[in-house]
C-alpha cells in the first residue's frame, strides 16, 4: 500500500512541476506585457510632449503675424479718417501702401468705399471695374459699428487667384457712419509652407483654424484641398466652452480619417487655434515593432524552458 502511494506521488510530481511552470511563465508573460504597455504610453507621453511644445510655438508665430497685420490696419485707417477718401489723399495712398507690404507674410493692401469700389490697393492690376462689396468681411462691416481686427474666412484672391486669409478694419466718416473698409491679405501657401518645417512624422499635420472651426491653412494640403473646410460639428468645436484653451486631444480626423494624437492652443489675442498632430500609427509604430520582437523571442524560448524546468522536477 505503500508502494502504491509512492508511485502515485512520483506520477503527480510532474504534473506539479508543470503547473508551477506554467504559473512562472504566465508571471513572466504578465510582467513583460506591463512592461511593454508602460513603453506603449512612455512613446506617447513623448509625443504629447512633442506637439505641445509646436503648437505653443506656433500660435505665437500667428499672433506675432497678426499683431503685424493689425498694427498695419489701425494706421491705415487712422490716417484715412483724418484725410477722408477724396482724389488727393488716394493718390497718395497708392504711393505709400506699397511701403507698408515690408513683409514676406503680407500679400497686398487694400483699400474700398462704401460701396465696395476699389480705390487703392499694392497689386499691380487694373481695378477700375472690381468690387468687392459681395464678400462677407465687406457686409459685416457694413452691417456692424464694431472697429476690431475682423480676421474673415480664406477666400480665392479676386487679384492673384490664391487662396488668401482676410484681415480688415471698418472705415467711418467723420459722422461715424460707415466709409468703407480697409483690407490686408496673408497668403494661405505662406503658413503652409511654414507649417511644413516641422517634423511630425510622414502623416502628421499641423492646422490653423478659427475659433468657429473654419480651416485657414494646413500642411501637407496640395491645392489648398481643405482650406475653408467647416469643421464646427467636431467635438473640439462642438465643445469650446467646457474645453480649457490648450490640451492634449486624441481624435479621428474627419478629413482624412487617420487617428491622431494633438495638442491644441488657442491665442489668447485673436480668435484662432493652432492644432498640431502625429498620427497615433506613426507615434506607436516603433513600439509595435518591438513588442513584435518580443512576442516571437518568448514564443521560441518558452516551450524549451517549459521542458527543462519538467524534466529538472521529475529527476
Amino acid at each position: 500500500m505503500a508502494i502504491g502511494r509512492g508511485e502515485l506521488g512520483k506520477t503527480r510530481l510532474p504534473l506539479w512541476a508543470a503547473g508551477f511552470v506554467a504559473l512562472i511563465c504566465v508571471v513572466i508573460l504578465a510582467l513583460s506585457g506591463w512592461r511593454e504597455w508602460e513603453a506603449r504610453n512612455a512613446e506617447l507621453r513623448t509625443a504629447e510632449v512633442d506637439v505641445a511644445n509646436l503648437a505653443q510655438s506656433l500660435v505665437q508665430h500667428a499672433d506675432d503675424t497678426f499683431e503685424l497685420v493689425d498694427t498695419i490696419l489701425v494706421g491705415l485707417v487712422h490716417r484715412l479718417e483724418l484725410d477722408g477718401l477724396g482724389p488727393d489723399t488716394i493718390a497718395k495712398l497708392q504711393t505709400y501702401l506699397p511701403t507698408r507690404k515690408s513683409s514676406d507674410r503680407i500679400r497686398g493692401i487694400f483699400v474700398y468705399d462704401e460701396t465696395g469700389r476699389w480705390l487703392a490697393t499694392t497689386e499691380q492690376i487694373d481695378f477700375s471695374r472690381l468690387n468687392n462689396s459681395d464678400r462677407e468681411y465687406f457686409q459685416r462691416h457694413r452691417a456692424s459699428p464694431n472697429r476690431n481686427t475682423l480676421i474673415g474666412r480664406p477666400v480665392k484672391s479676386r487679384s492673384g487667384g490664391q487662396w488668401i486669409i482676410t484681415a480688415s478694419r471698418r472705415i467711418n466718416h467723420p459722422d461715424g457712419s460707415f466709409a468703407g473698409v480697409a483690407l490686408l491679405t496673408i497668403d494661405v501657401a505662406y503658413f503652409v509652407k511654414f507649417y511644413e518645417r516641422f517634423d511630425v512624422g510622414p502623416t502628421g499635420s499641423v492646422s490653423l483654424l478659427n475659433n468657429d472651426g473654419i480651416m485657414l491653412a494646413r500642411s501637407l494640403d496640395e491645392g489648398g484641398a481643405y482650406v475653408g473646410r467647416d469643421l464646427s460639428n467636431a467635438p473640439l468645436f462642438r465643445e469650446r466652452e467646457s474645453r480649457p484653451p490648450a490640451a492634449v486631444y486624441y481624435f479621428k480626423s474627419p478629413l482624412d480619417g487617420v487617428q491622431r494624437l494633438s495638442y491644441y492652443q488657442r491665442s489668447s489675442h485673436y480668435p484662432l487655434m493652432v492644432l498640431a498632430s502625429k498620427s497615433l500609427d506613426d507615434v506607436l509604430s516603433p513600439w509595435r515593432r518591438a513588442a513584435a520582437c518580443m512576442t516571437k523571442d518568448l514564443s521560441v524560448r518558452r516551450p524549451s524552458s517549459l521542458r527543462v524546468s519538467v524534466t529538472l522536477f521529475v529527476e
